[in-house]
C-alpha cells in the first residue's frame, strides 16, 4: 500500500510542473498584443489613421481621428501643430517636390482671399481622449503618469474619436475658416516657423494664459501686428465669449506674455505691419 502511494505521489509531482507550464502558455497565448506605437504625421502619411479637421471659427476646431487598421494603435502626438486649407497644403507639396525647402512658412504666401492658418496645442486637458460620442475612451492613452507636455491617443481597430481644440489665428487679416473649407494638419513650421510662436502655444497648452490674451500675443509675434493696432481692434464672438473691444488689461497681459517668451527678442519687425495685416 505504501509503495502505491509513493508511486502516485511521484506521478502527481511530475505532472504538476507540466500542467502549470501549459496553463502559463495558454495565458500568454490569449493576452492581447501591445499597441503599435506610431507618430501622428507618419501614421497619416501611411494611411494607418485618418484625421478630419473641422474649424468652427478662428478660435475653435474639431478633430476626428479614425484608426484604419486591424490592430490597436498608440498615436504619439506633437505638443504643437497647425492646420491650413487643403488647397494650400497641396500647393506646398508641389513646391516641395520641385526642390523647395521643407519649411514653406515664409516661402509660400497664401493666395489672395485664402482662409487663415491656425495654430494649436494638444498638451491641454481639451485633448484628453474621447470616443465619437464624447465619452472617455476605455483604452485612453493619456494617463496621469505621462511626461509633462506629451500625450498619446490609443485607438482600437476601427475606432473613431473626436476632440474639440481651442486654436489661434496665425494670419491676421485673412478670412476666418468655416466648415465648408477643408483643412488638414501640418507641422507648425509649415505655417509659422518662429520659435516664439511655438513657445506661446506651449504656454497656452500648459494652462498659463487666457485664450483671448494669447490670441493678441499670437498676432503680435506671428504677424508683427503693432500694439496700437491691436488696441483698436474688436474681437468677434467666438468660443462662447461675447464680442468686444480689447481692454487695457487684455493688452497689458498680452505684452507681459510676449516679454516672457524666451525667443521674443528674435521676432522680426515687431514694430512693422505684416503682409497678412488688414486695414482697419
Amino acid at each position: 500500500m505504501s509503495v502505491r502511494c509513493l508511486i502516485a505521489s511521484l506521478v502527481i509531482a511530475g505532472c504538476c510542473p507540466w500542467l502549470a507550464w501549459c496553463d502559463d502558455g495558454d495565458q500568454a497565448a490569449t493576452s492581447p498584443a501591445p499597441p503599435k506605437e506610431v507618430e501622428l504625421f507618419a501614421a497619416i502619411e501611411s494611411g494607418e489613421i485618418q484625421v478630419a479637421v473641422v474649424p468652427q471659427n478662428f478660435s475653435l476646431m474639431m478633430l476626428r481621428v479614425r484608426n484604419k487598421t486591424s490592430e490597436t494603435l498608440k498615436v504619439q502626438l506633437p505638443e504643437t501643430l497647425a492646420a491650413i486649407p487643403t488647397a494650400r497644403r497641396k500647393a506646398q507639396q508641389q513646391l516641395q517636390q520641385q526642390g523647395m525647402p521643407p519649411n514653406l512658412a515664409h516661402n509660400y504666401p497664401p493666395a489672395q482671399g485664402s482662409s487663415q492658418g491656425l495654430g494649436f496645442s494638444l498638451a491641454g486637458p481639451w485633448a484628453e481622449q474621447k470616443n465619437a460620442s464624447g465619452q472617455e475612451s476605455a483604452i485612453a492613452g493619456a494617463g496621469n503618469d505621462r511626461p509633462k507636455g506629451s500625450r498619446a491617443w490609443t485607438l482600437a481597430p476601427g475606432e473613431l474619436m473626436q476632440v474639440q481644440v481651442p486654436c489661434f489665428c496665425l494670419e491676421y487679416g485673412r478670412p476666418d475658416p468655416n466648415r465648408r473649407i477643408p483643412y488638414e494638419l501640418v507641422e507648425l513650421k509649415n505655417l509659422n516657423s518662429q520659435p516664439a510662436v511655438e513657445e506661446l502655444l506651449r504656454r497656452f497648452g500648459q494652462g498659463m494664459v487666457d485664450q483671448r490674451v494669447a490670441q493678441l500675443a499670437a498676432w503680435h509675434v506671428a504677424n508683427g501686428v503693432s500694439w496700437p493696432m491691436l488696441a483698436r481692434m474688436k474681437f468677434p464672438r467666438s468660443a462662447g465669449r461675447a464680442a468686444g473691444v480689447v481692454t487695457q488689461e487684455d493688452l497689458l497681459s498680452a505684452q507681459e506674455l510676449c516679454q516672457r517668451l524666451p525667443s521674443y527678442d528674435q521676432v522680426p519687425s515687431l514694430s512693422g505691419v505684416s503682409q497678412f495685416e488688414a486695414q482697419p
